[in-house]
């Protein structure tokens, strides 16, 4: 072992580690138990995936119960005639579910589409239940307290202590910005219903995305459906990455391919090549962006393809595909897609997960990006971010669908600080699922996921619905929870703080498109993929070991 290189230790410690995790090495009789409870799981993930898939509940509501939905949210929608009229079909995929909880001005409409969302997957929850039981069965099976500390030994954190260590320390920032803003979005409700002359009768769960979107309006003069048409689609794409090609040192070339060369006619593929050798060939990537029948209905990037050295020397590139739901595209190019800025963020973060993809370079497949500890994997990503929340950049990702003109440096700070104060509910969102995921798999004897579910959101989200009057929770809803995050949920917070150190700590510093600092980026923390622990390059990029005090700082400026 020790005559080999790292990246050649890296696979053997993992391979050792990817048999020990399939049970070589347990006594026979632990050993079939283990093979059963794998079996097992297995058979609930994929019910679980396939219920998220398939169980979408139709809604149907009138105009009436509609109003306040922008223009472009009708447009195309299916229709039926019924006793109370006209209706129109409304799902409880996104971007459907988002655009009511937001706009829609009946209180009863945004309650009855939360209600219809939160129980459209219940079949999940026993899944789930099932499944965190039979976790902590096999990892007991291994000597291990729990199933987070069977996880956690090949992640960043290693055990349970240390990923809650860095939950508690941003915690009471978060919990203090979210109760700040509850009780200013009831203040506001109330406000509402006294001028409507109507009782009111308090703030629930189905008002915190409307009345987050009045406030904005009301504080930071604030049209969402303005600053979309900022926005297009087309547009933010080639800014986009015509930021990452600078910053990373790469050149990107849009292929022109005929139908059969991709699943579908909206497709497009992209050639990406390094920025001083037009030769030097990094990868592919497709993107396929906007909403069809039968097509993975999230925003996200898979890989199709890692890269690896092959033994005559050459390489085999990357391939790279991203994913969305965007709204249709217009068939008349004067009428592109808009987004949102959140849209654009996220729009963001997931291109940044294809260039760490594209970017990775190793000499074996299985390190290149797919055993990544789950607690890194975001952090690159979530960095990127920052660059949405820069004026500058901002301006430069914008240009009105019809005049071309871009933001201005009072708008961009505009939706920049109305952004900041919607993203307190990400945080504490990921806080609690993060809080949550820890509580239902560190446990070392059975535990009632629901019931956690229902005391956690009342005790940390100040839920006044969660299991109330027979109230469906969305628990059944939670991908995450079944699709590689189990114990691991709490890595969104914990790659949020490591991503703003980052930030704050080089490019904050040298410059948002300093091409030294981009290139170092890529080299420490793209580059090695999973060929290394990957602390080793955060910590060299960072000149130190990481702490929270950037991201603590960033919360308490937008309280």
């Amino acid at each position: 072992m020790a005559q080999l290189q790292t990246e050649d230790r890296r696979l053997v410690d993992k391979t050792i580690q990817l048999f020990h995790n399939c049970g070589h090495g347990l006594e026979q009789g632990k050993a079939e138990i283990f093979n059963q409870i794998t079996f097992r799981l297995n058979e609930l993930e994929l019910l679980h995936r396939r219920n998220m898939v398939e169980m979408v509940n139709n809604m149907w509501f009138t105009p009436i119960e509609l109003d306040g939905l922008p223009e472009a949210f009708f447009e195309g929608r299916l229709m039926r005639t019924s006793k109370r009229g006209t209706q129109l079909m409304v799902t409880t995929d996104s971007p459907d579910y988002g655009d009511v909880m937001q706009y829609a001005r009946n209180s009863e409409t945004r309650k009855q589409m939360m209600f219809a969302y939160n129980i459209r997957c219940k079949e999940n929850v026993a899944i789930l239940q099932e499944t965190v039981d039979l976790r902590r069965k096999r990892a007991q099976l291994f000597g291990y307290r729990s199933h987070a500390a069977f996880m956690l030994r090949s992640q960043m954190a290693q055990t349970p202590d240390v990923a809650l260590s860095t939950l508690s320390r941003v915690k009471d920032a978060v919990a203090e910005n979210h109760k700040t803003r509850i009780n200013t979005l009831a203040k506001l409700k109330r406000k509402h219903m006294d001028a409507a002359r109507v009782p009111y009768t308090g703030f629930f769960d189905w008002d915190l995305s409307y009345y987050g979107r009045i406030y904005s309006q009301a504080t930071y003069s604030y049209d969402t459906e303005e600053i979309m048409k900022y926005f297009p689609v087309p547009h933010v794409i080639r800014s986009i990455l015509k930021i990452f090609q600078r910053m990373l040192g790469l050149q990107i070339f849009k292929l022109n391919c005929s139908d059969e060369d991709t699943w579908h006619p909206d497709v497009e593929v992209f050639e990406v090549c390094e920025a001083d050798d037009e030769a030097k060939l990094v990868g592919y990537f497709y993107v396929d962006l906007y909403k069809r029948e039968g097509k993975y209905n999230s925003i996200t990037q898979f890989p199709i393809c890692d890269g690896y050295a092959n033994p005559d020397g050459t390489r085999q590139v990357p391939v790279s595909a991203l994913m969305a739901n965007f709204p249709p595209k217009s068939p008349d190019p004067a009428k592109p897609t808009l987004l949102s800025h959140g849209s654009v963020k996220t729009l963001m973060h997931e291109i940044g997960h294809v260039f760490h993809h594209l970017c990775a370079r190793t000499k074996w497949s299985v390190l290149h990006y797919g055993q990544l500890e789950r607690d890194f994997v975001e952090t690159p990503s979530k960095m990127l971010e920052q660059w949405c929340w820069q004026p500058r950049i901002l301006q430069k990702i914008s240009a009105h669908y019809i005049t071309g003109h871009p933001l201005s440096e009072e708008k961009a700070e505009r939706v920049i600080e109305v952004s900041r104060y919607n993203t307190q509910s990400t945080y504490m969102d990921n806080m609690f699922l993060g809080l949550y995921d820890m509580a239902i798999h560190d446990s070392s004897s059975q535990i009632d996921v629901l019931q956690t579910f229902v005391t956690m959101s009342r005790e940390i989200q100040l839920s006044n619905t969660a299991g109330h009057y027979g109230w469906p929770t969305r628990l059944g809803n939670i991908a995450h929870l079944m699709s590689g995050y189990d114990a691991r949920y709490y890595s969104y917070v914990w790659s949020e703080v490591h991503s703003v150190d980052m930030f704050a700590t080089r490019f904050a510093q040298e410059g948002l498109e300093n091409p030294e600092t981009g290139l170092d980026y890529r080299r420490e923390i793209l580059q090695p993929g999973a060929g290394r622990p990957a602390h080793i390059g955060l910590e060299r990029f960072l000149g130190r070991k990481p702490n929270t005090t950037a991201f603590t700082k960033q919360l308490n400026a937008h309280k």
